[in-house]
């Protein structure tokens, strides 16, 4: 049985902090078979493979990991000695933050 794309969603638009015109849509694509993939698509609708999964528990995982590498990065010297390169480290966490709270009610609804 070929599957065929039923139709794409976004699901929720985030802005970037520095420019609110550069967004990040959570997606959602439906399939004939039921299925779905849900992938993080940037302002020129490129998807990130690291972004994209059939579940979004995976999605959510890989968010996390990515919180965590930022978060280690906020004690080194360059980034704790600069409080405009903090703040810009913490937006950045904050919105990823944002982004695993909403995909965890998503999950919560299926």
């Amino acid at each position: 049985m070929t599957k065929t794309v039923l139709n794409d969603e976004i699901l929720k638009t985030y802005p970037h902090h520095l420019n609110e015109s550069i967004v990040l849509n959570l997606c959602k694509q439906n399939y004939s078979d039921g299925t779905s993939f849900y992938t993080l698509q940037d302002i020129r609708g490129n998807w990130k493979i690291e972004h994209a999964s059939r579940t979004i528990d995976k999605l959510i995982k890989q968010i996390e990991h990515e919180i965590s590498v930022e978060n280690e990065f906020l004690d080194t010297p360059y980034i704790s000695g600069n409080p405009e390169v903090l703040d810009v480290y913490q937006k950045s966490i904050s919105r990823l933050k944002r982004i695993v709270k909403d995909m965890e009610e998503i999950n919560e609804q299926k």
